[in-house]
């Protein structure tokens, strides 16, 4: 593998940090306007222990992290490059696609760093699925990206 690796992207609306965690990743980036609530980890254990309602949601968004961890990293070390790119423009094209256009919050080598390919790699792929129509860009910077074929899309990555 290739690249420097982010182990996840954060958008709004995705607990990060959770308070098992004794320190914060390094590496960890966002790319929105951040909302923080800092809780201190001995505060929420107190009410998890009574609240069954916050033990089950620190549960769920446990679980939810751990999941993503894992898929990352099986992708990580499964797919090839095209299919990396493939299924991570379908992750996003489900969280940020807005009247047709996906606007991508980072830059292709924060994308690359992610999916532990080069800046160049990355670009080969999404040159490769505009060629082949799956998609287009709609501004000169190409973050704003307007799939044309998700079914075809996902044939690059039938593992998504």
């Amino acid at each position: 593998m290739d690249g420097v690796r982010l182990p996840r992207f954060t958008w709004l609306a995705i607990f990060s940090g959770l308070p098992i965690a004794k320190r914060i990743h390094s590496r960890q980036k966002q790319w929105s306007k951040p909302l923080l609530r800092l809780i201190e980890r001995q505060s929420l254990e107190t009410v998890a222990i009574s609240d069954v309602a916050v033990t089950c949601s620190l549960l769920s968004m446990t679980t939810d992290n751990l999941e993503h961890a894992e898929n990352h990293m099986l992708s990580l070390g499964r797919k090839t490059a095209l299919e990396r790119v493939a299924a991570f423009l379908m992750e996003m094209d489900g969280r940020l696609t807005a009247a047709g256009v996906m606007t991508l919050p980072m830059n292709r080598r924060d994308v690359a760093d992610y999916l532990g390919l080069t800046f160049e790699t990355v670009s080969r792929a999404l040159s490769k699925m505009r060629d082949g129509g799956v998609l287009d860009f709609k501004s000169k910077n190409q973050r704003e990206i307007v799939i044309l074929n998700r079914k075809r899309l996902a044939t690059f990555d039938l593992q998504y």
